[in-house]
């Protein structure tokens, strides 16, 4: 018997040990979200005022650059109401796909015709040329983006939480899969998608590692796949190099814009592509301290020398053909004299 237990007693420490791991496992992951939160901030502090007084502001079009004319009548306190229901007392890491759903049905974002414009990497580039352009709006100007719109929330699923809003931590963009936030957006970018008509933008930033175009982007994952081929007649891709850059950015038909290229295909979406837009070339120009000291803000000095080139040729022509008049208008007058003295001397031949 003796030595049974002998025998026995590995088995037993193991699974004892086995037992621990397994709870202490379970523990973890029970708090995992708590651990992850760690890494950003809490929830915007009055957030219930700001998002609220934001949902006000753009009714009004007290910002005319984001602001859309809306065709029913919009209860900034109701959507709040809903808002904060979706993500208060609950775990801020495990947020379903559709619990945002009532939020945007009560806020949809709306663009008008040929104004859409996605973006993937160039959050600040975009904004600010949708801010100066009419030519452009994003979702950060559409009524549910411009409220949330660098905004920090998350849930406390404390039972002692009074008001079931962490506001010390909140997980970060991406720390976990089922993140609330990342699903606010996520369901934002899918309605935005679904509404947009005419021909619509998406600005990639052609110098970010990886590829400008990228397959688990927002953009590749959400808002490509919702547009529709009945309602958007074309897809301009725009490729914005960063001018501070010496290298060269992906180009059209190259690296990760071609398989996006290929997938607009796929999907039955015209579409053209363009290298280096202006409007974002000028808005990169106006937050540089010196500008003038890149090319791209200064002008193509080839273009210039061509410039000064040609107008020299011009100046050398025209000269040519002063100089020419100058000469016909010399013998026309020397042929006059001529005539003239002619005239005199035969009048003093004539007798008397």
């Amino acid at each position: 018997m003796d030595g049974k237990n002998t025998t026995l007693q590995p088995v037993v420490h193991f699974c004892i040990i086995l037992c621990i791991v397994l709870l202490t496992s379970l523990e973890a992951n029970a708090h995992m979200w708590r651990r992850q939160a760690d890494a950003g901030p809490g929830t915007t502090k009055n957030i219930a005022e700001i998002f609220q007084g934001r949902c006000h502001e753009h009714i009004q079009c007290l910002q005319t650059d984001q602001c859309n004319r809306r065709p029913k009548v919009i209860n900034c306190t109701a959507i709040w109401i809903e808002f904060l229901g979706a993500f208060q007392h609950q775990n801020p890491c495990n947020t379903s796909a559709d619990v945002y759903d009532d939020v945007l049905t009560m806020a949809v974002p709306i663009t008008p015709d040929d104004q859409t414009l996605f973006w993937s990497g160039l959050l600040d580039a975009a904004l600010n040329v949708a801010r100066v352009s009419m030519q452009y709006r994003i979702l950060e100007e559409s009524l549910p983006g411009y409220m949330a719109n660098q905004l920090v929330w998350c849930g406390d699923d404390d039972p002692a939480s009074v008001d079931g809003i962490n506001y010390e931590k909140c997980p970060e963009w991406g720390a976990c899969e089922n993140e609330t936030s990342f699903r606010f957006w996520q369901a934002a970018s899918r309605e935005f998608s679904r509404q947009a008509t005419g021909k619509v933008s998406v600005a990639l930033n052609a110098h970010r590692d990886g590829g400008a175009f990228r397959n688990t982007s927002v953009f590749a994952t959400v808002e490509l796949p919702n547009l529709n081929p009945d309602t958007v007649t074309m897809v301009e891709i725009l490729l914005v190099p960063d001018i501070t850059s010496t290298e060269e950015g992906e180009k059209c038909g190259k690296g990760s814009i071609k398989e996006l290229e290929r997938r607009l295909d796929v999907a039955g979406l015209p579409w053209i592509c363009t290298y280096d837009p202006l409007e974002f070339r000028y808005i990169q120009c106006t937050t540089l301290e010196n500008p003038l000291e890149y090319k791209a803000c200064r002008g193509d000095k080839q273009e210039s020398q061509r410039a000064k080139e040609e107008t020299i040729i011009v100046g050398a022509v025209l000269g040519g053909v002063i100089l020419i008049l100058i000469i016909v208008v010399a013998i026309l007058l020397v042929q006059s004299c001529k005539r003239l003295t002619r005239l005199d001397d035969s009048q003093l031949m004539i007798p008397t």
